[in-house]
């Protein structure tokens, strides 16, 4: 019975020492180079076993889908972990820190302390994917690099094209015309298409095929309007610049890919879109309608 409880004792003065985090205090968050955005995470805690020391040492562990960015290269990844910490999943925009332990093999994550600034490391076994998670709806879908990286250019083309407008009419010499469009999608907050209409530069009229890209899906024009524009590309890609109706300071811009002709587009009365000669357009027009004042506002 003696021998018993010593054995007792010694084992309980070895349990503070196992119960010890499982992995050092990290030393730098700017040695952590990675970001992983967490879509999905699974865990749960060990149980208690046969020893005392299992119990402590248990900890959390699971497994779950996340993005992992490397420099400019994001890729899918699955993983699993064993940690004496667990972890949530992100919320757009945020993302963990982490670094390499074994190079495409293994990471190590930061993982903060909540009520505390002190921060954790968990190791995390990891399997990369040539894909890229993406979550729609609430549902996650894998997307190919090349769908990512068009879907990052039209967040980035949004920001833009919403953020720090220029919105001085008098720095878009050009009316752009649009008798017809037709949008294909929305990607990423801006609203993809192409349309037919009619540039007007000075006294030259041009017939214009285009691609755009808006952060708003636009209408045609009604006679007699039209949208301001510039050139960002000389005769290849310019900027229309949209304003809301009642309020000036509210402005955005769409990108237009440009395909320039000799001739122009004029809608026949059964309202079919038709390109004519600029000699015969000149005899279409009318004190009417030769002249186009009215800006469009969105």
């Amino acid at each position: 019975m003696r021998l018993c409880n010593v054995g007792f004792i010694v084992l309980g003065l070895l349990v503070p020492a196992l119960a010890a985090p499982a992995f050092a205090a990290p030393k730098d968050p700017a040695d952590y180079p990675l970001r992983v955005h967490i879509y999905r995470t699974h865990w749960s805690t060990g149980t208690e076993g046969p020893y005392i020391y299992e119990f402590y040492n248990a900890g959390y562990h699971g497994y779950g889908r996340a993005n992992l960015t490397d420099g400019p290269q994001t890729n899918a990844m699955e993983y699993t972990f064993e940690c004496d910490t667990h972890f949530l999943k992100s919320d757009n925009g945020e993302t963990y820190l982490a670094r390499w332990k074994k190079p495409g093999r293994s990471i190590e994550m930061l993982v903060g302390i909540i009520g505390s600034d002190k921060m954790k490391s968990c190791q995390l076994k990891v399997t990369l994917k040539d894909t890229v998670y993406h979550k729609v709806n609430g549902e996650i879908i894998s997307l190919t690099q090349e769908q990512y990286k068009a879907r990052e250019a039209d967040g980035l083309a949004r920001e833009a094209a919403v953020t720090d407008v220029d919105a001085d009419v008098s720095h878009y010499p050009m009316k752009l015309t649009l008798l017809s469009l037709d949008w294909s999608g929305r990607v990423n907050g801006m609203h993809h298409g192409s349309g037919q209409g009619n540039l007007i530069a000075g006294s030259q009229v041009s017939a214009v095929d285009m691609a755009l890209a808006c952060p708003t899906a636009i209408r045609t024009t009604a006679e007699g309007r039209f949208y301001p524009a510039r050139w960002i590309k000389q005769g290849s890609e310019m900027s229309i610049l949209l304003r809301q109706a009642g309020d000036p300071g509210a402005a955005a811009t769409c990108n237009v890919k440009a395909s320039l002709h000799s001739d122009v587009y004029v809608r026949e009365p059964a309202g079919v879109l038709k390109a004519v000669s600029q000699d015969k357009y000149k005899l279409l027009q009318t004190p009417e309608t030769a002249e186009q004042k009215v800006p469009l506002s969105e």
